[in-house]
């Protein structure tokens, strides 16, 4: 049985494969408004993810999270084992 943050990381990263690129960011704001999860939890998820190259980011005004080619390489056992 997968956990709450497991399930919260797995939607996430779905969302940003659909919806971004390395042009295309998008803030941890909109993701959590789009997916209804906890903004604060949702934020470390994505640090979390981030820290361990399953997720992209760039700070700044233009900044948010995005898949890179490299991180969509990976598997939803990738992300599991990085949560769980």
């Amino acid at each position: 049985m997968l956990s709450n943050a497991c399930k919260y990381a797995i939607r996430s990263i779905l969302y940003l494969s659909i919806n971004t690129n390395e042009t295309k960011k998008i803030g941890v704001k909109k993701i959590a408004e789009d997916l209804v999860t906890p903004q604060p939890f949702l934020a470390k998820l994505l640090q979390q993810l981030t820290k361990n190259d399953l997720v992209s980011s760039i700070k700044g005004p233009n900044g948010g999270f995005y898949l890179s080619d490299a991180n969509k390489e990976n598997s939803i056992w990738d992300i599991i084992e990085n949560i769980d």
